[in-house]
């Protein structure tokens, strides 16, 4: 009798234990997904800006439409790695970004008349703004998987991990983004 209760107790407790380990590991995918939100709208907020600066430089003739529709595409292709949460999928299509709107920098820095100027200004300072938000969001984004990664490759955990069909997930390039400030700056001849 005491050998059944012995066990039944051994067996309690390794269920309680595995449960708390369990609760970890969804809360710290729950902490990824809240970054990942974060990251996400400092895109949408860089988006917005971006949107304006093309349609100015649409409006006064400082982009041709090529090079504005190679922005827009790969603002798209960001966009639609952003939905599916593909990591991979953002770090190539947010690089590709970049170098879309490389000479669109340079172009509307150029728009000298008025009103425009003040708007190219202001809309360069929220850009570079909002490129420092998306950089500190890459590295709490990085954090928060390299936590919840760490716990997932540890035993007893990735004993749980596998049993729930968690997996390792892929971390944000974030060298790009920090180096995004400099040449942002540089291309609004700052």
């Amino acid at each position: 009798m005491i050998d059944i209760t012995v066990f039944a107790t051994m067996a309690l407790l390794l269920v309680g234990y595995a449960a708390v380990l369990y609760s970890g590991l969804r809360r710290a995918r729950r902490r990824l997904a809240r970054v990942w939100l974060h990251l996400d709208f400092a895109w949408d907020r860089r988006d917005g800006d971006l949107l304006k600066l093309l349609e100015l430089c649409r409006q006064d003739g400082a982009c041709d439409g090529d090079l504005i529709e190679r922005v827009l595409r790969a603002r798209e292709a960001l966009q639609d790695a952003r939905q599916r949460r593909d990591v991979s999928a953002v770090n190539d299509t947010e690089e590709a970004l970049r170098r879309a709107l490389a000479p669109v920098y340079p172009a509307a820095a150029r728009q000298r008349h008025g009103h425009a100027e003040a708007v190219v200004r202001a809309l360069r300072f929220r850009i570079q703004a909002h490129e420092q938000a998306i950089a500190a969001a890459h590295t709490r984004y990085n954090e928060a998987a390299s936590a919840l990664n760490s716990r997932i490759e540890m035993l007893p955990e990735t004993l749980i991990a596998s049993l729930c069909g968690m997996t390792p997930v892929a971390l944000l390039q974030c060298e790009a983004t920090a180096q995004a400030d400099i040449g942002l700056g540089l291309a609004f001849g700052k």
